[in-house]
């Protein structure tokens, strides 16, 4: 070998070593996040310590079936996503922090295939966030009501989709076009689905099964939305309200049943609401109550419940069938069923 050839060799060798020596260092709790990142290890976090902040756009952060672990301290994150966009978060485990995920001023996040638990507060938590998923995730056993809670007059298209969720359940307060889809809720501290200032808001398919409050639950300037082909058993209050000011909602091809009050329930004054083809049996008041006029109520089945099976402010509809209810007739008016 020359010594020009055994020169370069030589170089080469070092620069190889020096290369295999600079690795990057492990991540820590408190480090920032502007690149595709994939943890190597469990990540435990020391008293009142967030884990990892993502700072940039396009990162694809992936827990390689690893945990992230908090101390259980209020103000702390396991994620927070600042001011990103197309942000992807997967694989892996959250737990022990006040919200596993923040999300603050984010649009296209996405958050699949993650199991978040033990959070002092909401698994995940989106103040003004667009354009977004939340799905195929396990969200169990955190301390607020709401497991995901979407807020912000920003925020617009949030889907929260095919989630098992314990104790907490989904909230919708502010900005319009989100959907709650497909996802199984159980044992919820309050309401299992709380639509608050929004519209357009689509809730379809979904398991709810006990809850302490409401299964479905619709307050403040709500409209052209829809409930729709929900399963709702045991809540300790209606399976899905309506409270007044609601426009435009409607309650389409549900299952209610065995609530402690009513299947389902409208206050007044409500506009623009119709109630059809929906299964309201067995509940510990009526099927159907309904305080307003003016709202649709046709083709619904009404049995066995221990008040009427359909009791109206409204006599618009027909097509409903009511029987073996407690109530002193079967429906009120009359002519709302066959």
């Amino acid at each position: 070998m020359s010594r020009v050839v055994a020169g370069l060799v030589g170089v080469l060798g070092v620069l190889v070593m020096g290369a295999a020596s600079v690795q990057a260092a492990p991540l820590a709790c408190g480090d920032e996040i502007d690149s595709d990142t994939k943890l190597k290890k469990n990540l435990v976090c020391a008293e009142n310590e967030s884990a990892l902040v993502i700072d940039g756009n396009g990162v694809d952060l992936n827990l390689n079936g690893h945990t992230i672990s908090g101390n259980g301290d209020f103000g702390t994150d396991g994620v927070d996503v600042q001011d990103s966009d197309r942000v992807r978060v997967h694989g892996g485990t959250i737990k022990g922090f006040e919200h596993g995920i923040n999300a603050v001023v984010a649009d296209e996040l996405m958050v699949e295939d993650m199991k978040i638990k033990g959070s002092m507060d909401q698994a995940v938590r989106l103040n003004q966030v667009t354009d977004s998923v939340i799905r195929d995730n396990a969200l169990l056993e955190n301390q607020a009501s709401s497991n995901v809670l979407v807020f912000g007059g920003l925020s617009e298209k949030v889907a929260v989709v095919r989630n098992r969720m314990t104790k907490g359940g989904i909230t919708f307060n502010g900005g319009p076009t989100h959907r709650a889809i497909g996802n199984s809720i159980t044992d919820a501290v309050s309401d299992a689905i709380t639509l608050g200032v929004t519209g357009n808001v689509v809730v379809r398919a979904n398991t709810i099964d006990e809850a302490e409050g409401f299964g479905v639950m619709v307050e403040g300037a709500v409209e052209e939305s829809a409930i729709e082909s929900n399963q709702i058993t045991g809540t300790d209050s209606s399976g899905i309200f309506l409270d007044a000011g609601v426009v435009s909602t409607t309650i389409d091809d549900n299952k209610v049943i065995r609530t402690s009050n009513n299947g389902i329930s409208v206050q007044s004054p409500v506009t623009g609401i119709k109630i059809r083809g929906n299964r309201t049996n067995g509940n510990a008041n009526h099927g159907i109550g309904v305080a307003s006029s003016g709202v649709l109520i046709k083709n619904n089945v009404a049995n066995r419940n221990e008040g009427y099976g359909i009791l109206s402010g409204s006599s618009l509809g027909s097509g409903n069938t009511a029987k073996n209810n407690g109530g002193p007739a079967e429906c009120s008016p009359a002519s709302l069923c066959d």
